[in-house]
């Protein structure tokens, strides 16, 4: 089976970061949403860890259940609650009739972007992650094809939104939360 441009990416930029900076990187998340997808280290000391993003890409999900006429947190989600998951399930819950049975495939929810980014950097942080690197790019990269950002920077270089879907029907699973 061909890899993907982003199992590529990872690779790759794995590679690009052992070749350019003293340190052992190494990638060890890959499918798994609850690992960063590269880690470094110097020696046996885990330095810090990195999210590699091939672009456009997802930050993270919420599952959500709807109980009494609202909104809640599922405990199927990937991450874990946070005030800023609170928060997006406030505005849902404060628009629902546009979001409730709906049968769109998706839809775009205007919430504040500091709300998303922040949500972002709180379920990053949860996973011990410091910096993220991304590109458009995934084969052949060079330094100016790589953006490597902290964090808690996000903002200054990406762009964000929240869709609303429903889990499509049929036997896919939701990914299991360990």
């Amino acid at each position: 089976m061909a890899l993907q441009k982003w199992e590529i990416f990872q690779d790759e930029a794995t590679d690009f970061l052992n070749n350019y900076f003293n340190a052992d990187f190494t990638m060890e998340g890959g499918f798994d949403a609850n690992t960063s997808h590269i880690t470094v280290r110097k020696g046996i000391k885990l330095i810090t860890t990195i999210e590699a993003k091939f672009g456009p890409t997802q930050a993270g999900q919420i599952v959500l259940d709807t109980v009494d006429g609202k909104f809640t947190f599922c405990d199927k989600s990937k991450n874990e609650s946070n005030k800023y998951t609170d928060e997006i399930i406030k505005y849902l819950n404060s628009n629902y009739s546009l979001f409730a049975g709906t049968n769109t495939a998706s839809i775009h929810v205007d919430i504040s972007n500091a709300i998303l980014f922040n949500w972002v950097k709180t379920i990053y942080s949860e996973k011990n992650v410091e910096w993220i690197i991304s590109s458009n790019k995934f084969n052949k990269l060079t330094l100016k094809d790589l953006l490597f950002i902290p964090i808690n920077e996000i903002e200054n270089y990406f762009d964000i939104s929240l869709v609303f879907r429903r889990k499509k029907t049929g036997n896919t699973h939701i990914p299991v939360k360990t």
